[in-house]
């Protein structure tokens, strides 16, 4: 029968090689903006991309400063989706949260219709997920000022994933629902954290 001195000392070096081992995990994150993707179907609409934007909003821009740019899609007939893929290179893995800064907003028209897959380098696809943007909505900054529009962005928590070390492809996938005429949206960058972290003003 073990003494409960030994079995303490058996507790203690297994929650010391716990945290060692959580300890071991540096932070990591990525910063990957829109417009560099590895392949896109986004056609880059001249309009909805350039026309009156304020590209100070969006990165790597300051507002009043630098302009930023993003990576947009729009449509009114044609396509009913358009894809963009993206690659990433996990050096720590562990758990990752997603943040994506995008044009959610739709109308009865349409716009704000997401979805996106993943895999590692090689392997096979996920299955596509939807990406909720009701809550980002609620944050929407408007890209032409002054004026109402359809073009906006705003951060929106798109998921957690488990990742091993290695290359991963994520592809997001705009698409037009059954009746609408639009299919529209834009990229302004994506950012993966492995450690707590959120954009100003929102909440995971």
């Amino acid at each position: 029968m073990l003494s409960g001195r030994f079995r303490l000392g058996v507790c203690v070096s297994w929650v010391g090689l716990f945290l060692l081992s959580q300890a071991a995990v540096a932070r990591e994150a990525l910063w990957i903006e829109g417009e560099k993707y590895v392949s896109s179907s986004f056609n880059r609409h001249g309009w909805y991309q350039n026309t009156n934007i304020v590209k100070g909003l969006l990165s790597p821009g300051t507002p009043g400063g630098a302009e930023g740019a993003w990576h947009a899609h729009y449509t009114n007939s044609g396509s009913e989706q358009a894809t963009a893929l993206y690659r990433l290179t996990i050096a720590e893995g562990g758990g990752y949260s997603w943040w994506i800064r995008l044009n959610p907003f739709r109308n009865d028209n349409g716009g704000g219709s997401y979805s996106y897959r993943y895999r590692q380098l090689g392997g096979a696809w996920s299955s596509w997920l939807d990406l909720d943007t009701s809550e980002a909505r609620d944050g929407m900054i408007d890209l032409v000022e002054p004026g109402i529009d359809i073009r906006f962005i705003a951060w929106c928590f798109g998921g957690r994933f488990e990742f091993t070390p290695g290359s991963y492809e994520l592809e997001v996938r705009l698409s037009r629902r059954g009746g609408e005429k639009d299919n529209h949206g834009g990229i302004d960058v994506m950012a993966l954290v492995n450690f707590p972290w959120s954009p100003t003003g929102t909440v995971p």
